[in-house]
């Protein structure tokens, strides 16, 4: 049967591990049993599994201490926890909520409730897994978009401050064009105008010179 996952299982009394690696694992369930909060933690430090069976009353650290550590810890505090127990004390079940844990069962075992409580909270915990990557994914994707967006608005802004730059430099230089070819004009209307006078000039010096020739020959 194929492995549906690792589940650590803690509780400091024997028959009560047993019990509960009887039934889960004939499910394909991985089972790592530890009899205390100690080695519990040392077990998830190793390799952390992919939910905890915790039992809440234990001689050396009680399962609220265990799980108060594991969801303080950047690296377990996403790890599922169901408290096990044989109380049925309301305030230790709001205390397990408090804390972090998902779930709470109580003892005696019933197989099919049991078993019912780990599938869905680790299928819980794989969808929430999967969901956490697909939002890292995307989250990755849109800033590498906004980086690249902010690029290209970088690189056409700097080519527009140069357009601008480019249309005012070349203002300036038809502007100077403008002034040199309006002189030049300037200079061209007066040498015309003296040409023309220079030309009345010489029609009048003409018409005085043919007046004299003729004066000159009735004489």
């Amino acid at each position: 049967m194929n492995n549906r996952g690792t589940i650590l299982v803690v509780d400091d009394t024997a028959e009560s591990l047993r019990v509960l690696t009887g039934i889960l694992q004939p499910e394909g369930y991985t089972v790592r049993p530890a009899n205390s909060g100690m080695l519990a933690l040392a077990s998830i430090a190793a390799q952390p599994p992919d939910l905890i069976l915790l039992d809440i009353r234990m001689p050396d650290l009680d399962g609220f201490e265990v799980c108060r550590r594991l969801k303080g810890a950047e690296a377990t505090r996403n790890i599922p926890v169901i408290f096990q127990s044989a109380a049925t004390d309301l305030a230790d079940r709001l205390e397990g909520f408090r804390l972090g844990a998902v779930d709470y069962v109580t003892k005696p075992f019933q197989r099919e409730e049991l078993l019912a409580r780990v599938r869905t909270h680790l299928e819980l915990a794989f969808l929430r897994g999967n969901l956490e990557v697909v939002v890292k994914e995307r989250t990755e994707q849109l800033e590498s978009e906004i980086a690249e967006r902010k690029r290209a608005e970088d690189e056409l802004r700097a080519m527009s401050e140069e357009l601008e730059k480019r249309v005012e430099q070349r203002t300036v230089e038809l502007a100077a064009r403008n002034a040199d070819l309006e002189k030049m004009i300037k200079v061209f209307v007066g040498r015309e105008l003296k040409m023309v006078e220079l030309k009345e000039r010489i029609r009048e010096l003409e018409k005085q010179y043919l007046r004299k020739k003729t004066e000159i020959s009735q004489a």
